[in-house]
């Protein structure tokens, strides 16, 4: 039944991306709480993304499904990165507070210009082809980016600030100003 079959490369292709996403921030910023919180903003977006056809009644065809989450994932989990790294730059001399200020500050507008491009690009798809399913897509890419920006530029910081303990104590050769700020 190819029901079953795509319903299983999903998951098993949500997992490998998922996994090695996290093997890469985990090396890139040697710490373990990092790409968990990275990883859970994106997938909360596209988690989101994924629930708007549902409730709107619209159609969407399951491959399409599998192809957005990758997309999106891959695609925007930069945005989480950059915001993430000026947090951790800023932390070694400014409170959480403080560097989580500055580092939306200083990546706003890398994020929102590319998350702007990506979007235009498929809203693009979405309104501009005549096959449904394709139209479809880029619906869901032009929508994902926007929805991914808004979890980084919201959502992210408050995690950073929230977990800060467990950043601080999961992080490799990384100093924090006063440990308890």
């Amino acid at each position: 039944d190819i029901k079953t079959v795509v319903e299983y490369d999903f998951v098993i292709t949500n997992l490998i991306a998922i996994i090695a996403v996290g093997v890469i921030i985990l090396i890139t910023f040697r710490s373990v709480a990092i790409p968990i919180l990275l990883i859970f903003t994106i997938q909360s977006s596209i988690w989101m993304n994924m629930a708007i056809p549902y409730f709107t009644g619209s159609p969407l065809i399951f491959i399409g499904y599998m192809i957005v989450s990758a997309v999106q994932l891959g695609a925007t989990i930069d945005y989480a990165i950059l915001l993430t790294s000026k947090y951790m730059y800023n932390r070694r001399t400014q409170t959480r507070y403080e560097a989580a200020e500055g580092a939306i500050c200083a990546s706003g507008n890398s994020i929102i210009t590319s998350a702007a491009i990506m979007s235009a690009a498929g809203f693009t798809l979405g309104f501009i082809s005549g096959v449904p399913s394709i139209a479809a897509l880029g619906m869901l890419i032009g929508r994902g980016a926007l929805l991914s920006c808004l979890m980084v530029l919201t959502l992210l910081p408050q995690l950073l600030m929230a977990g800060d303990g467990l950043i601080r104590f999961s992080t490799a050769g990384h100093s924090f100003i006063n440990a308890k700020n």
